[in-house]
């Protein structure tokens, strides 16, 4: 069976896929193209770029939201302050 070419919107989206943390043949599936089909356009050099800048805004909105966190976790909260009044004033929110 002649290999028949794959559509540039498949093969971008099948790259994005893969950059975004799918293995090639979940990839491959999802965009309904063969495994074999998704390894053949892993050899492309124009697919693992576009794999390698999806991994780059992937890794870049992970460490965001790490920091998120982080911020979020050392917030003072209305528990943090347990004289009197201000435990009181911590529940009152529950």
């Amino acid at each position: 069976m002649a290999q028949q070419p794959v559509a540039k919107e498949i093969a971008h989206r099948f790259a994005e896929l893969v950059g975004s943390d799918l293995t090639q043949h979940e990839a491959a599936r999802a965009v309904e193209i063969g495994t074999r089909t998704g390894e053949r356009l892993m050899t492309k050099p124009e697919i693992r770029e576009t794999v390698e800048r999806a991994r780059a805004a992937r890794s870049r909105r992970v460490g965001e939201l790490d920091e998120a966190i982080s911020t979020l976790l050392k917030r003072p909260t209305p528990m943090d302050d347990r004289t009197g009044s201000g435990a009181r004033r911590g529940w009152s929110w529950l």
